[in-house]
């Protein structure tokens, strides 16, 4: 498989990212500053999707500029689809076998924790 078919899931959530900042820049006052600081954090659950937390970075950046905008049409779609486009890229990652599956709490009745 071809880097970009493997790292598909990555490169749609930082077009999303990308065009976040770009609409954070055209905006004003404090939609601006949620728009950029919220391209840089999906911009950075994209390329840390190894991470567990990789998928809130991705809300935590969605959400604040899309729920101040949610007058306009695209900021909120956007917001949706990085959101969507986060969950399927951890699940990617988890399926290539990139992240460690999460540990169980409980332990096995032969006491092995598997």
């Amino acid at each position: 498989m071809s880097w970009i078919g493997r790292y598909w899931w990555n490169l749609l959530v930082g077009a999303v990212g990308l065009l976040y900042l770009a609409m954070g820049i055209e905006a004003d006052a404090l939609a601006r500053v949620l728009g950029i600081v919220g391209g840089i954090l999906i911009l950075a659950g994209a390329f840390y999707s190894r991470l567990r937390f990789a998928p809130w970075l991705v809300a935590v950046g969605a959400l604040p500029f899309a729920a101040l905008t949610w007058w306009s049409v695209v900021s909120p779609l956007l917001g949706i689809l990085a959101i969507v486009f986060g969950l399927i890229m951890r699940r990617d990652a988890r399926r290539r076998g990139l992240v460690a599956a999460p540990a169980r709490s409980i332990p096995a009745p032969d006491g092995t924790g598997r």
